[in-house]
């Protein structure tokens, strides 16, 4: 039983520590932060429509200034 106890444990534990990866802050606002995984998540699932840009970086930087506005 305390070797099912302990297995629990150590499984809990790595579950923590690799399940935080992706929350790197890429701006704050105040008391308020984007993620890295809630920029990518929202800008992939708003539509493109009539923005033409030749680089995606420009275009990942305007989104990024309206979701801070």
């Amino acid at each position: 039983m305390t070797l099912f106890k302990i297995f629990t444990l150590v499984l809990f534990l790595i579950i923590n520590v690799f399940g935080q990866e992706g929350t790197e802050v890429i701006a704050t606002i105040g008391s308020k932060s984007i993620t890295k995984d809630e920029f990518k998540y929202r800008y992939e699932f708003t539509p493109q429509i009539n923005r033409k840009y030749s680089n995606a970086n420009n275009a990942k930087e305007e989104f990024l200034y309206t979701l801070i506005a």
